[in-house]
C-alpha cells in the first residue's frame, strides 16, 4: 500500500533561520539553537502526523548540516525525535555544484512516485525563487497531481495556515 505523503521545505516554512544569517547573508549552521518556530504551519503539520501521514521534510541544506537541522527540528518543536525514521523523514541536498535546489527536489518527489509513494501536498516557500524555478515547481506539481502551498513572503503565513485548516478538514 503506498504511503500518502507530505512534502515541506523547512527554512522560511517550518523554521524561521533569520537570526543565524551571517552578514554576507549565509546560514551559519553551527547557530541552530537561534531557529525560531513558525507555529501557523507546523502545527497543521503535526495534525496530519498524528493522522498517520508520513512527513518528508526536502531541504536545499548541505548534507553536513544534518545534526543542526535535526536538532533545529525538535527544538522547535516540529518533529519528535522518537519520530525521525517513523512518522518523518529529513532529505538533505546541496552538495556543491550539483542540481540546483528546485531541480533536486523534483528528481527526489519524481523517484518518489515511481518507488510507489503518493506525494498529496507539498509546503515550500518561494520568497528568494527566481520565477523560472517557482514556475517549474508550480508546473510539476500541477502536473503530478500533488496539492502546493506556497508561502511567497513571511505574509503568507497566517493565509497557509487557514488554507492548511482547510485542507485538514478534507483529510482522514
Amino acid at each position: 500500500m503506498a504511503w500518502d505523503i507530505i512534502i515541506s521545505d523547512i527554512d522560511n516554512t517550518v523554521i524561521d533561520p533569520s537570526e543565524r544569517l551571517s552578514p554576507s547573508g549565509e546560514f551559519i549552521p553551527k547557530l541552530w539553537m537561534k531557529d525560531k518556530p513558525i507555529p501557523e504551519i507546523i502545527n497543521p503539520i503535526r495534525t496530519l502526523m498524528k493522522r498517520g501521514y508520513k512527513v518528508v521534510f526536502l531541504t536545499g541544506r548541505n548534507i553536513k548540516e544534518a545534526p543542526y537541522t535535526l536538532l533545529s527540528l525538535i527544538k522547535c518543536g516540529v518533529i519528535l525525535p522518537d519520530e525521525l525514521g517513523d512518522k518523518a523523514f529529513l532529505i538533505h541536498h546541496r552538495l556543491k555544484g550539483i542540481l540546483p535546489n528546485i531541480e533536486y527536489k523534483i528528481k527526489f518527489v519524481r523517484k518518489m512516485i515511481e518507488r510507489g509513494l503518493n506525494p498529496i501536498l507539498w509546503i515550500e516557500d518561494t520568497f528568494f525563487y527566481e520565477k523560472p524555478s517557482a514556475d517549474k515547481l508550480r508546473n510539476f506539481t500541477k502536473s503530478a497531481g500533488i496539492t502546493f502551498i506556497e508561502i511567497k513572503s513571511k505574509k503568507d503565513y497566517a493565509n497557509v495556515s487557514k488554507r492548511l485548516e482547510s485542507l485538514l478538514l478534507n483529510l482522514t
